[in-house]
């Protein structure tokens, strides 16, 4: 229900129920983060956005079967440029990651 302030609390303890029968959970000690039992997957949710670490395909592609399609539209950005409304530029080689907002100043001018 949109404004009450329990939402969000309620559909992170609903996430959490259905993601572990899959053997999904939230790490104990940093809010956000999710891991499998046994799968090498890690993801991170902020709101409605999943940032996802994975190495294997198929690990990616359970974490998919698991989501549930009926409650969620995905959309997938495999590229890893786009999350929480974030530029990121990533550059392997160098092991760097230039983040950016590009339209954050002109959208608050907008606003304002």
């Amino acid at each position: 229900m949109y404004g009450l302030k329990q939402t969000s609390y309620l559909a992170n303890k609903n996430l959490e129920t259905h993601l572990k029968k899959y053997g999904y959970s939230p790490c104990k000690h940093t809010r956000g983060l999710w891991t499998h039992i046994t799968r090498d997957i890690q993801f991170i949710l902020v709101v409605n956005d999943f940032g996802i670490k994975y190495i294997k395909e198929e690990d990616k592609n359970h974490l998919m079967q698991a989501l549930p399609h009926d409650r969620y539209t995905i959309a997938i950005d495999s590229t890893g440029r786009n999350y929480h409304g974030l530029t990121l530029n990533w550059d392997y080689s160098l092991r760097a990651l230039k983040i950016s907002m590009s339209n954050y100043i002109p959208n608050v001018l907008h606003q304002l």
